[in-house]
């Protein structure tokens, strides 16, 4: 699901509104037991580390292995390690309590248009219908 060198986003959870949320790009530096280890985080915004203080309350998400599923989890800072780099502490609810985030929707509308079917490979009259319903990956009729 999740690997060491991943790269997670950070969002602060006490923000109001969350389209003003401040975000923050780290690594995964390494997992023990529910533990995350990242290196500390980047500010987005300012493009400079950032200094979270102990119990932050934070939305972590990170993409899958297949490159396209998006998870995210609710976590917050338990404490600060140095090893070979310093280290902040995040708690990790496990694979179980993570949320699937579906980021494309496709709307439908539901609508009556005139449409004529034609292949391009052979001569023949083409077809006249009508559409039930129109969305960005299609139209059904």
């Amino acid at each position: 699901m999740i690997q060491i060198g991943d790269v997670l986003t950070l969002e602060l959870m006490s923000q109001e509104d969350e389209s003003e949320a401040e975000k923050f790009k780290c690594r995964l530096v390494d997992i023990k037991d529910n533990a995350f280890y990242i290196d500390y985080p980047i500010s987005l915004r300012t493009n400079r580390a950032a200094f979270l203080l102990d119990g932050t309350q934070l939305k972590v998400t990170f993409v899958g292995n297949d490159g396209s599923s998006i998870y995210l989890f609710h976590s917050e800072i338990n404490g600060r390690v140095k090893k070979n780099i310093p280290m902040l502490i995040l708690t990790y609810p496990g694979d179980k309590n993570l949320i699937k985030i579906q980021r494309r929707q496709y709307v439908r509308v539901e609508t009556a248009v005139d449409i004529a079917i034609r292949p391009l490979e052979y001569e023949f009259d083409p077809i006249t219908t009508i559409t039930d319903d129109i969305s960005a990956g299609g139209q059904l009729f």
